[in-house]
């Protein structure tokens, strides 16, 4: 009978020790996670890499795809390679509290690892893109300081960008900023809460066929989206009845692509290519604005109706899929839901 009890006890407290581990493993996960998604990358499950490269005979793994170049699995190497990074962003807002209908002036100051102006390079036309969401995919923006007098030639060399932006309701809001340098293209993720009733609802609709301002856009998915693995998302454009053949560059690119999880997290910017065309670096599939710099395709005048859009989701859940494309001068926003398992 003694027997027994011990083995009892030794079971229960192996099974203790288990948990315990366990549990510290998961609190350690979720905390890399954080501390990913706090710093502007995506968090997801796929096999380590190292200068760009798969490791070879590594195992997938949850970790962080930092600057869309390298997936680190380790939380201390995150933190040494994210310590060698040369660029920072500083957000402020004119208005301590900031409120629906109310014209809000955004500053970002962006210095590099000396604490100097970081020397910024146009990219996709402008200096600057910010990406402006609120909580329940309900509006988006894609703004520039270009686009405003609002920032002076003593602010481009101080590197200090300013846009106004009057935020239509109450919420919490992503800000994205993409920008670059000589070495490198950068994203950087901001959120700001709008005072009023936070009455987040997000509705869902997978409809893969839908009218946007006249224009009928259909968007092709896998059988399945499986976080981790590279998905292609295909698209197709008609306006009455007939397939457009002559939508223009926008920005440098065939079409703008945002895609936001709807926790807010896993910020996407990337672009569409013409037809069926494939990027199949790695680099280039993760995030066009947010790695190593790279060149773009030279666009022509004029294409259509396919683009196509490589990306790979970075976690299970639901993500909302942002478009933006021009016809005849026109630029159309498209927003799809879908679901990655």
């Amino acid at each position: 009978m003694k027997i027994n009890n011990l083995f009892f006890i030794v079971f229960v407290v192996t099974l203790f020790f288990i948990a315990s581990c366990t549990k510290s493993q998961l609190n350690e996960d979720l905390e890399f996670k954080k501390m990913c998604q706090d710093a502007g990358y995506e968090w997801m499950k796929m096999k380590p890499t190292q200068d760009g490269k798969f490791i070879k005979d590594a195992q997938e793994c949850f970790g962080c795809m930092v600057q869309g170049i390298e997936h680190i699995c380790d939380k201390t190497k995150f933190m040494e390679f994210v310590g060698k990074e040369d660029v920072s962003v500083d957000f402020s807002t004119n208005l301590k509290n900031v409120v629906p209908s109310k014209l809000i002036t955004l500053t970002f100051s962006f210095k590099n690892q000396e604490g100097k102006p970081l020397q910024m390079e146009i990219e996709h036309e402008k200096l600057l893109h910010t990406i402006i969401i609120s909580d329940d995919f309900s509006i988006f923006s894609h703004i520039h300081p270009e686009d405003s007098e609002l920032t002076t030639e003593q602010m481009k060399k101080n590197s200090i960008f300013a846009i106004n932006y009057t935020f239509p309701k109450s919420g919490r809001y992503l800000i994205g900023v993409n920008f670059a340098s000589a070495k490198m293209d950068y994203s950087k993720v901001f959120y700001l809460d709008v005072a009023g009733n936070q009455n987040k609802q997000i509705k869902k609709d997978f409809s893969t066929e839908k009218i946007f301002d006249d224009y009928k856009v259909s968007l092709s998915l896998p059988q399945k989206l499986l976080a981790g693995k590279e998905s292609t998302l295909s698209y197709y454009f008609e306006k009455d009845g007939n397939q457009l053949t002559n939508l223009e560059p926008y920005l440098g690119a065939p079409m703008h692509v945002v895609i936001l999880k709807d926790d807010l997290t896993n910020f996407i910017h990337t672009h569409a290519n013409i037809g069926d065309m494939e990027m199949t670096d790695i680099k280039m599939s993760m995030n066009m604005s947010a790695g190593m710099k790279m060149n773009m395709h030279e666009l022509p005048s004029y294409f259509g109706p396919n683009l196509s859009v490589q990306t790979i989701f970075p976690e299970e859940g639901i993500y909302q899929i942002f478009g933006e494309f021009k016809h005849k001068g026109k630029v159309i926003i498209t927003s799809f839901m879908v679901e990655v398992d």
